[in-house]
């Protein structure tokens, strides 16, 4: 059974301050601006990378850069890979990634790392 014509009546509810009645994704009650507490279970975490990836990445894969290609920041990933192929400037490439993985918190879209 469907309200409205479009929206099924299970995927709705209704608002704790004003009694509208509103789809459960939304964020926020439309009317009042009441915000949903419900709304959060249907958020995934599909775009966020885990920081655990990162590290071992950074640790073991880091003079290649693949850390960086993981977490989106490309222009690093492909420094770094200059600077091993260097030979001589290896070692630079490597201290760079060790810091990155101590001090990097999110990828390249600005997402925290889960």
């Amino acid at each position: 059974m469907e309200q409205n014509g479009s929206i099924p009546t299970n995927n709705l509810q209704f608002c704790t301050d004003c009694g509208n009645q509103y789809s459960r994704r939304a964020a926020a009650c439309p009317k009042c601006g009441c915000p949903n507490d419900t709304a959060n279970a249907f958020v995934s975490n599909k775009g966020q990378k885990e920081r655990v990836v990162y590290i071992l990445y950074g640790f073991f894969l880091g003079y290649f850069g693949i850390h960086n290609f993981y977490s989106g920041h490309t222009g690093r990933g492909i420094a770094k890979i200059i600077l091993t192929c260097l030979l001589i400037t290896a070692p630079i490439a490597t201290l760079w990634s060790l810091v990155e993985v101590c001090t990097v918190k999110a990828d390249a879209h600005g997402v925290p790392f889960a």
